[in-house]
């Protein structure tokens, strides 16, 4: 079972916690969600992938206003999950910047509109002094 954690003063926002997770992430991939269970464990997947193809510490950091179980599936493949009510993209992230730990965040969709498996361009670029990268399709 996921541990808690209030990490900010409203008893809104809860954070959720993997098993086991990175301890001390160079980056972050902060994603917020919303009813995504039909893709969030394939979403994930394809992070960890990344992550490990990348060769980078990092955690998945989802930022969920669900009412459907896309937290728990979430927190089941190792993701942690900010539970946040839902008041829109821009809030999301407010809420999550707080718990990211990483040096560096990456941003996205969990709809695997984007594919996360393929990330360390993104950190390469970063880590050589870049403030943003941004994906053009």
């Amino acid at each position: 079972m996921p541990s808690e954690c209030s990490p900010l003063e409203s008893p809104e926002i809860t954070l959720l916690l993997p098993e086991r997770a990175c301890p001390d992430p160079e980056v972050t991939i902060m994603v917020p969600a919303l009813n995504e269970s039909l893709t969030i464990e394939e979403f994930v997947d394809w992070c960890l992938e990344g992550i490990e193809k990348a060769g980078v510490k990092a955690e998945i950091l989802i930022v969920d206003s669900s009412v459907d179980n896309t937290a728990e599936i979430a927190v089941s493949r190792g993701a942690r999950v900010l539970k946040t009510p839902k008041r829109g993209l821009g809030r999301a992230y407010i809420d999550a910047l707080p718990v990211a730990r990483g040096k560096y965040l990456i941003l996205g969709d969990c709809d695997l509109t984007y594919d996360f498996r393929e990330i360390f361009p993104f950190i390469e670029a970063m880590r050589n002094g870049a403030d943003l990268v941004r994906v053009c399709l």
